[in-house]
C-alpha cells in the first residue's frame, strides 16, 4: 500500500500541468455545488427574516381565546392568566395588548355633543375621546398584530410602569418626564339649540373659516361646492371648525368624575389636532398592564350619559423551541383552563398561526407538507447542478487516466492486480477530496457571505448569510460522492487485463473500418487541407469530451453575452438615476425641540454625509394664490396651492445659483424669499413634451414690493421670480438659516412641519446608521408608520446592490466559463500527449514545427468556435428581444444594434484569445519533445 501511495503522488507531481488542470476542474465543480448549498441556506434564513420583518416572530395568536375568556371573567382574572402564560415553562416569549376606548354612544344630531373635561391638577382642557392602550411582554415579536407600529415604539421587553401621554400635556401645561400628575376625567353631555344665539355665534365663527384652504386641510380634498351648500355640509360638523367649549351650552348634563394619579414616562409626539380647534382631539394614554386607569368605571358611574366603550385584547407567543410545538402549546392552554378543542380551533383558523414562519422553522407538520412541491423543485435544481459538476469531474478523471493509459496497461502486464490499479486512482481521488473539496466549499460560502453582506448593506435588511450545517454537509457529501464515482469508473476502465500488444496501443483512438469507394482519392492534398482534416479526426475521436467542454464553454459565453448586454443597456438608466436628488432616511418633525435633537444626533455625526432640514411654514390658499398670479403674472400651474419652504446652501448652489446669479449669503442677508416658477409648465399647467419646449430659465426681480403674509404675525417680502426646470410646481423658497434663527416661525400645531433628510457616508455603515436613526425615533416618541421613510436602497445602497448583483453574475459566469476553458485545455493537452509517437512520425516525414503547432491551435479554435457561435447568437439575440420590450416604456433610448455589435465583437475577441491560451500547454509539451 505504501508503494502504491508513493506511486500515485509521483504521478501527481511528475505531470504538474495535468494535475493542476484536474485540480482546477474539480475545485470549480465543487464551488458550483457549494454555491448552490450556500445560497439555499441563506435564502431560507432571508425568507424567515422577511416574515419576521413583515409579521413578527410570534408563532401563535391567542387573541380569540382571550376574548372568549374576557366575556366571563374580570380584568383581574384575565391579568392573572396573562401572567401565567407569560411565565409558563413552555412559553419562550409573549406579548399582550389591551385597548379600552370611550366616546359618545348616540346618533349625532344637530348641536348635540359629548366631551370629556380633563382636570390636570387644576389646569383644564377638553377632549372628544378617551383611549387607554396597555402592553406587556416583548413587543419585538410582533409588528402588525393587535396594534399599530407606533404603539410598540414606546415599549420594550423590560417595560414596567410605563405611562406615555400626548405631547400637548407637555407643550400646553408644562409637565415633564418624571412628574406625577393627577387626572380627573368628567363626561359632559352638551346641547346647543338651533334657535339660540349661542349657536348662531358659533356658526358665524365657522363661516369665517369655511374657505377652500380649511376644507382641504380638514377633509383632504378640494371643494367645488357653492358657499351655501358648503355651509350646509359643515353645519353638521360644527365642532370640527370651532372650539365649541368656548360657548356655554344651552343644556348640560355633567357626569361623575374619576381620578387617577400617574407618573409620566414620556410623551407621544403625533396627535391629530385641528389647528382651529384644540378641543377636537383625544386623550391617548399608553401604559403597561395593571394600569390604575379603568375607563369602564366611568360608564358605571354615569348611566344617564350615552357613553360607549370598545374593548379589545390580544396576545401572541412563541412556544419553547426545545419542545414540540403542538405539545408545548397544548400545555400552555391547559394551564389557564382551556382544552385540546381550543387548540384545534386555533389550528383551524389561518389567522391565528404564523404558518410561514412555522414552516420555515420546520415546526409545523402541515407547513412542511405544503413545502413538498418547493422542496422537489430545489431537489431537482440540486441534482442538475450536481450532474453538471459530476460530468466535469468525470471528464477530468477520464483525461487524467487516459494520459497514463500505457503506464497502467504496462503495470497490468507486469503483474499488477486490478485492485492495485484501482487503489492508485482512488489515492489520487482522496488527494482531490482533501484539497479541492475544502477549498471549493470554503470559497463558495465566503463568496456567498460577501454577496449577502453587500445586499444587506444596500438596504435589504432582511438579507442575511447563514451557513446551514445540514445543507453544507449534503453539498459536501454530494461532491465527495461525485469524485468517488468518477474515480471508480476511470479506475475500472484503466484496470482491464490487456496483452502486451494491446498495452502498447492502449489509449489510442480506434480506427474505423475502411469501406471500398469507387472514386479514387486525390494523389495530393495541400498541407492546409491535411491539417484541417487531421484536426477534425482528432476531435471526432473524443466526441464525449468535446461535447462536455463545448456545452460548459457555450453556457459561459451565453451568460457572458447576456451580462455584457445588460451592462451596456443599464448604463444610461443608471446615469439618469444618479442625477435624481435623493436621500437615505427621511422623517417629518413637528417640533423645534425635535429639530434641535436631530441636529445634535446627526449634524456632527461622521457616519452621515448630509443632514438637511426642509421647513414648510405655510400653505397659501387658492384665493391668495389667484391674487399673486394676477398681481405678479406668475404661477404657471393654475390650480396649485403654494407652499413656503426652506432651502439650504447645497441645494441652492446646485439648482438655482446659475439662474439667479445671487450668492446664497446675499440671499440670506436679504431676509426675503423667492418664487419658483416651473419652466416645464405652460400657462395651462401642461407639461412640455421635451426640454427643447421648456420656457427660458431666468430670474426676474419684482419692480414693486410684495409681502407674503404667512401668518398674522409674520410676513415675508418677495424679492423676485425664478423660472427654472428644477422648480416643483410653484413654491416660495426662503433660506434655512432664517427659519433656524427664528424658531417661533414654526407654529408646531398649525400647518407647519420640518422634513429631515439624511444621507449615509458609506453603505457598510447602514446597520450603525439605522440603529442611530431608530434610537432617535424612539427617544423622541415619533410615529414610525406615517412619518419615516427608509430610502437607502434607492440612493446610497443602490451601488452596493448593483455590485452584489454583478458579483453573483460574474461568479456564475466565470465558474461555468472556466470549467469549460479548463476542460478544453485539458482535452487538447491530453490529446497531444497521447499522440506524441504519432506526431513524432509526422515530424520525421517532413512536417515542420510550425505545422505541428498549427494543428494544436486549430484544434483549440475549433473547440471554442462552436461554443462561441452558439453562445453569442443565443445570448445576444435573446437579450435584444427581451430588453427591447422591457425598455420600451422607459424614456431612455438604447442602441440595440450598437450594443449587440459591440457584445459580439468582445465575445469573439475573448474566445479567440481563450483558444490560443488553451493551446499553449499542448504547444509547450511539443516544444519539449521536439527541441
Amino acid at each position: 500500500m505504501k508503494h502504491l501511495v508513493s506511486l500515485s503522488l509521483k504521478y501527481l507531481s511528475r505531470q504538474k500541468l495535468r494535475s493542476l488542470l484536474t485540480f482546477l476542474c474539480i475545485t470549480l465543480s465543487v464551488f458550483l455545488v457549494g454555491t448552490c448549498a450556500a445560497y439555499y441556506g441563506s435564502t431560507l434564513r432571508t425568507l424567515r427574516n422577511q416574515v419576521i420583518s413583515e409579521d413578527g416572530s410570534w408563532e401563535v395568536d391567542i387573541s380569540s381565546l382571550l376574548r372568549e375568556l374576557e366575556r366571563d371573567e374580570t380584568t383581574e382574572q384575565i391579568n392573572e392568566k396573562v401572567d401565567i402564560i407569560s411565565n409558563h415553562i413552555n412559553t419562550e416569549e409573549s406579548f399582550f395588548t389591551r385597548s379600552n376606548s370611550i366616546s359618545g354612544d348616540f346618533n349625532t344630531e344637530f348641536g348635540t355633543y359629548i366631551r370629556f373635561n380633563i382636570d390636570l391638577d387644576g389646569r383644564k382642557t377638553n377632549v372628544s375621546d378617551l383611549n387607554v392602550f396597555e402592553c406587556t411582554g416583548d413587543p419585538d415579536i410582533t409588528n402588525t398584530v393587535y396594534s399599530s407600529n407606533d404603539t410598540l415604539t414606546y415599549f420594550s421587553k423590560d417595560s414596567k410602569d410605563v405611562v406615555i401621554l400626548p405631547q400637548w400635556v407637555h407643550s400646553e401645561f408644562g409637565y415633564n418626564v418624571g412628574d406625577t400628575i393627577t387626572l380627573t376625567i368628567t363626561p359632559n353631555f352638551d346641547t346647543y339649540y338651533r334657535e339660540s344665539k349661542i349657536y348662531s355665534d358659533a356658526l358665524a365663527e365657522a363661516a369665517k373659516l369655511t374657505t377652500d384652504r380649511v376644507y382641504h386641510q380638514i377633509y383632504g380634498v378640494n371643494s367645488d361646492q357653492e358657499v351655501e351648500g358648503y355651509h350646509k355640509y359643515t353645519s353638521h360638523s360644527l365642532d370640527q371648525l370651532v372650539d365649541i367649549s368656548k360657548y356655554e351650552p344651552d343644556e348640560r348634563i355633567s357626569g361623575e368624575p374619576i381620578a387617577v394619579s400617574l407618573k409620566i414616562s414620556g410623551f407621544r409626539n403625533i396627535d391629530q389636532v385641528n389647528p382651529n380647534n384644540p378641543y377636537y382631539r383625544s386623550l391617548d394614554i399608553y401604559t403597561s398592564f395593571g394600569s390604575p386607569i379603568n375607563l369602564s368605571v366611568l360608564i358605571e358611574r354615569n348611566p344617564d350619559i350615552p357613553l360607549s366603550s370598545h374593548n379589545s385584547i390580544g396576545g401572541a407567543l412563541i412556544v419553547n423551541k426545545n419542545m414540540d410545538f403542538d405539545d408545548g402549546l397544548i400545555g400552555i392552554l391547559e394551564s389557564v383552563g382551556l382544552s385540546e378543542d381550543d387548540f384545534y380551533s386555533l389550528l383551524a383558523d389561518e389567522r391565528t398561526m404564523n404558518s410561514t414562519l412555522l414552516t420555515l422553522e420546520f415546526r409545523s407538520a402541515m407547513g412542511i407538507a405544503s413545502l413538498i412541491p418547493f422542496m422537489v423543485i430545489g431537489f431537482v435544481i440540486a441534482i442538475i447542478v450536481w450532474a453538471i459538476a459530476r460530468f466535469v469531474i468525470d471528464n477530468a478523471f477520464e483525461m487524467s487516466v487516459q494520459e497514463r493509459s500505457v503506464q497502467f496497461a504496462t503495470l497490468r502486464v507486469m503483474g499488477a492486480s486490478k485492485a492495485q490499479i484501482i487503489t492508485l486512482i482512488f489515492t489520487e481521488a482522496f488527494f482531490y477530496i482533501i484539497t479541492s473539496v475544502p477549498i471549493g466549499i470554503a470559497a463558495s460560502f465566503l463568496l456567498c457571505k460577501k454577496v449577502m453582506g453587500m445586499l444587506h448593506n444596500s438596504g435589504l435588511k432582511t438579507f442575511e448569510f447563514h451557513a446551514n450545517i445540514a445543507i453544507a454537509f449534503i453539498g459536501t457529501l454530494l461532491c465527495i460522492i461525485g469524485i468517488l464515482i468518477s474515480a471508480y469508473t476511470s479506475a475500472i476502465w484503466a484496470a482491464r487485463k490487456l496483452s502486451p500488444t494491446e498495452a502498447m496501443n492502449f489509449g489510442k483512438p480506434r480506427k474505423k473500418e475502411r469501406r471500398f469507394r469507387k472514386s479514387e482519392k486525390k494523389p495530393y492534398m495541400s498541407s492546409k487541407k491535411f491539417m484541417t482534416k487531421y484536426t477534425m479526426r482528432n476531435i471526432t475521436s473524443k466526441k464525449s469530451r468535446f461535447i462536455i467542454s463545448s456545452i460548459a464553454l457555450g453556457m459561459g459565453v451565453l451568460l457572458f453575452n447576456i451580462f455584457i448586454m445588460l451592462s451596456l443597456c443599464a448604463k444610461p438608466l443608471l446615469s439618469e438615476l444618479d442625477k435624481v436628488e435623493s436621500y437615505d432616511f427621511r422623517i417629518d418633525l413637528y417640533s423645534m425641540e425635535h429639530v434641535e435633537n436631530a441636529e445634535k444626533a446627526f449634524s456632527d455625526n461622521e457616519l452621515f454625509s448630509r443632514c438637511e432640514f426642509e421647513f414648510t411654514i405655510a400653505n397659501m390658499d387658492k384665493e391668495e394664490t389667484d391674487k399673486l398670479r394676477e398681481s405678479l403674472n406668475v404661477f404657471s400651474y393654475p390650480d396649485f396651492y403654494t407652499s413656503l419652504v426652506s432651502i439650504n446652501r447645497r441645494l441652492y448652489d446646485k439648482y438655482y445659483l446659475s439662474v439667479s446669479n445671487i450668492p446664497y449669503d446675499d440671499f440670506v442677508a436679504s431676509g426675503k424669499c423667492m418664487i419658483l416658477d416651473p419652466a416645464q409648465l405652460n400657462s395651462k399647467g401642461e407639461v412640455a413634451e421635451d426640454e427643447a419646449s421648456f420656457r427660458e430659465e431666468k430670474y426676474v426681480p419684482l419692480k414693486e414690493s410684495y409681502t407674503y403674509q404667512a401668518s398674522d404675525e409674520y410676513g415675508f417680502e418677495i424679492m423676485g421670480v425664478l423660472t427654472t426646470q428644477y422648480a416643483h410646481y410653484n413654491t416660495f423658497i426662503i433660506p434655512e438659516e432664517i427659519i433656524m434663527d427664528n424658531p417661533d416661525l414654526v407654529d408646531l400645531y398649525s400647518w407647519s412641519w420640518c422634513t429631515l433628510k439624511l444621507t449615509i457616508n458609506d453603505a457598510n455603515s447602514y446597520d450603525k446608521c439605522r440603529e442611530i436613526f431608530n434610537k432617535f425615533i424612539k427617544d423622541n416618541m415619533l410615529n414610525t408608520d406615517e412619518l419615516i421613510n427608509d430610502n437607502f436602497i434607492e440612493n446610497t445602497g443602490r451601488k452596493s446592490f448593483i455590485n452584489a448583483v454583478k458579483i453573483i453574475a460574474l461568479a456564475v459566469i466565470l465558474t461555468i466559463w472556466l470549467i469549460g476553458i479548463f476542460s478544453m485545455t485539458n482535452t487538447v493537452n491530453t490529446s497531444v500527449l497521447n499522440r506524441q509517437r504519432e506526431l513524432s512520425m509526422m515530424r520525421a516525414v517532413g512536417m515542420t514545427k510550425k505545422q505541428l503547432y498549427g494543428t494544436v491551435i486549430l484544434e483549440s479554435i475549433l473547440f471554442s468556435a462552436s461554443a462561441c457561435i452558439i453562445g453569442t447568437v443565443l445570448g445576444t439575440g435573446v437579450m435584444v428581444v427581451f430588453l427591447k420590450s422591457l425598455l420600451a416604456a422607459l424614456p431612455i433610448e438604447v442602441s440595440f444594434i450598437t450594443d449587440a455589435a459591440l457584445t459580439i465583437m468582445i465575445s469573439v475577441v475573448i474566445n479567440l484569445a481563450i483558444a490560443v491560451l488553451a493551446s499553449l500547454p499542448g504547444i509547450s509539451s511539443l516544444s519539449k519533445k521536439f527541441k
